[in-house]
C-alpha cells in the first residue's frame, strides 16, 4: 500500500496517494495494537504520564501553527489541520476523563503523527500552504529545541511498539539517539554563548539524527 501511495504521488494523484497511505497506516496501527495486547500492561500512572506528554506536545504544535503566515490559499490548509487535531484531542480527552488512557493514547499517537508531519513540512518550506516565521533567532532556537523533544518522544513510541525489533535496529536507533543528544548539547552550549545561529544549525543536526532513526524503523517522516 505504501508503494502504491508513492507511485500515485509520483503520478500526481494526491487523492489516491493519501487514501493508500491512510489505509497502510490503519494496517500498521492494527498490527501495533495486536502486539500491544501481548505486552505487560502499563500502570495507570504510566499511561496518564504518556497521555499528558503527548497532549502537551501536540498542543505546542497547534500553537506554532497559529503563528503561521498563510501564503495564497494556505489559510484553508491551516484550518483543516487545526480542525482535525482539535477533533482528535477532544476524542482523546473524552476517553482520558473516563480512565481509558489506552484509547486516548492511540488517538493522540495518530494526532501526533499528523502534527509532526505537517510542522516538519512547513518548517522546511516543502509545502506551498504556509511556513513558520520567527521574530528572533532565539525564538527559532527554542522552537527547534521543542521539535527535537517531539521527535525523541516519537522515537520512543516507535521502539515501544517494536519490542520484537532486531538487535541491529535497536543498536542503530540507540546510536542515533546518542548522536542527537551530542548535537543537542553543542546547540545548548552555543545558545548559552549567545550564538543562536550556530545553535539552530546544531539542533537541526540533532533532529536529523532522530529522523534517520524513525525512517530506519519504517516511519516515512519529513525533516
Amino acid at each position: 500500500m505504501f508503494a502504491e501511495a508513492r507511485a500515485a504521488l509520483a503520478d500526481g494523484d494526491l487523492r489516491r496517494a493519501a487514501s493508500r497511505l491512510d489505509e497502510a497506516l490503519r494496517k500498521v496501527s492494527s498490527a501495533a495494537a495486536a502486539v500491544a495486547r501481548a505486552r505487560p500492561v502499563q500502570t495507570a500512572k504510566e499511561e496518564k504520564d504518556i497521555y499528558e506528554r503527548l497532549r502537551g506536545q501536540i498542543e505546542s504544535y497547534m500553537n506554532a501553527l497559529d503563528r503561521d503566515i498563510p501564503l495564497g490559499t494556505g489559510d484553508t490548509g491551516t484550518k483543516h489541520i487545526q480542525t482535525r487535531l482539535s477533533r482528535m484531542l477532544g476524542q482523546a480527552s473524552g476517553h482520558a476523563q473516563e480512565g481509558r488512557y489506552q484509547l486516548a493514547k492511540k488517538i493522540l499517537t495518530e494526532a501526533y503523527r499528523v502534527a509532526v508531519v505537517a510542522i516538519a513540512a512547513q518548517r522546511k518550506g516543502e509545502t506551498s500552504v504556509f511556513r513558520l516565521t520567527f521574530e528572533t533567532p532565539a525564538e527559532e532556537y527554542l522552537y527547534e529545541r521543542k521539535r527535537n523533544d517531539s521527535y525523541e518522544i516519537l522515537v520512543g513510541i516507535m521502539m515501544n511498539e517494536r519490542e520484537s525489533a532486531t538487535n541491529g535496529l535497536k543498536a542503530m536507533v540507540k546510536r542515533l539517539i546518542g548522536e542527537s543528544r551530542d548535537s543537542r548539547g553543542r546547540a545548548d552550549a552555543a545558545a548559552e554563548a549567545g550564538n543562536h545561529t550556530a545553535a539552530i544549525m546544531a539542533m537541526e543536526d540533532a533532529t536529523r539524527s532522530l529522523v534517520r532513526a524513525l525512517r530506519a524503523g519504517g516511519l516515512p517522516v519529513l525533516e
